[in-house]
């Protein structure tokens, strides 16, 4: 009787933690529709353009350590209409983490943007992810951009290949004030935790999302500039572990908690934990490179970086003992 009374506990514990983390997801779409259906028939709303709808094809994509898929995908295609699906509004303070899985069969080199978040009209959109094919070998990069500048979107190094499925999250912070939000994108991210910015949006002072409406939009543009690719698989979220769909877990419980101070910082900064463990510090720039790699066993640890410029850094602190990691942004001014 003992041992099936502490089954019980300890099952009701794993729900009742399971449903406190599932709070935090604000929209999951899995595309578990009938082939040839458009999904303006499941709840998405188009905004734009009224041919050539977004429509259901047979197959799904799967990515390790991803949620696995319950139906079917889509398509997007070029010159047809762009759809969007609202989710609960977030404020100020907390973060949008906006996961999916593509597989591109097409790009351009002049590049276009696939999918975005949409405000409460037309010309807000924002966190635009583009694809754009290298010009020279028969690959895509990823790009990012905040607002509408052109000029300001960044891409990634790293090349993709082709009808390859790869896991995109982006993470949209929603910060007190106006056009200061902050905008990254991860490409094919670490499963167990937030790590590094694949890509941080350089033009911060872009009009924010609004407050009023929130959406996840999907769009096919111009045939000259705009890709072709499958997406599914999407999952809206203000968690990390939500978006990517991972259970609250025996890791992310005894993950060590720390405090920055002070950030902003000139230079000279202290990492407080709340109790003294075996953890690793690493210090990253905006473009991913490792500028400090140190290990530490203090309950406080001070660092000097003053040698470095002004600007965003990300610190990954990675306990040792579970493994988990966490990142924090780190200014420099």
């Amino acid at each position: 009787m003992k041992k099936l009374i502490t089954r019980i506990i300890i099952l009701t514990s794993i729900f009742v933690g399971y449903k406190v983390q599932s709070q935090s997801l604000l929209f999951n779409e899995q595309f578990n529709y009938p082939v040839g259906d458009s999904i303006n028939a499941h709840g998405w709303t188009c905004h734009n353009g009224n041919t050539f709808p977004i429509s259901i094809v047979s197959g799904s994509l799967s990515y390790t350590g991803y949620p696995a898929s319950a139906g079917n995908m889509l398509f997007l295609n070029t010159s047809g209409e762009d759809d969007n699906h609202s989710f609960t509004i977030q404020t100020s303070g907390k973060s949008i983490y906006a996961a999916c899985l593509i597989n591109v069969a097409t790009a351009t080199t002049g590049g276009d943007y696939f999918m975005h978040l949409k405000g409460s009209t037309t010309s807000t959109y924002t966190g635009r992810i583009y694809i754009k094919k290298d010009t020279i070998q028969n690959k895509y990069r990823i790009g990012l951009l905040k607002g509408s500048t052109v000029a300001s979107i960044v891409y990634t190094n790293t090349l993709y290949d082709f009808a390859t499925t790869n896991l995109l999250v982006l993470k949209y912070t929603l910060i007190s004030g106006v056009a200061n939000d902050n905008v990254a994108l991860f490409v094919n991210p670490a499963i167990s935790g937030e790590g590094v910015p694949t890509l941080v949006a350089t033009d911060v002072s872009s009009t924010d999302l609004d407050t009023n409406s929130q959406a996840i939009a999907l769009r096919q543009g111009g045939s000259t500039t705009s890709p072709t690719l499958n997406v599914d698989e999407i999952r809206v979220a203000n968690d990390w572990n939500d978006a990517i769909g991972l259970p609250v877990g025996i890791a992310e419980a005894k993950a060590s908690k720390f405090n920055v101070y002070p950030n902003p910082t000139k230079g000279k900064f202290t990492l407080a934990f709340d109790k003294a463990t075996d953890v690793d510090i690493k210090l990253f720039t905006v473009d991913g490179i490792m500028i400090l790699n140190k290990t530490t066993t203090k309950i406080t640890s001070e660092i000097d970086i003053s040698s470095y410029g002004k600007g965003m850094y990300f610190i990954t602190i990675t306990d040792k003992n579970t493994l988990k990691t966490t990142t924090e942004k780190l200014i420099i001014e």
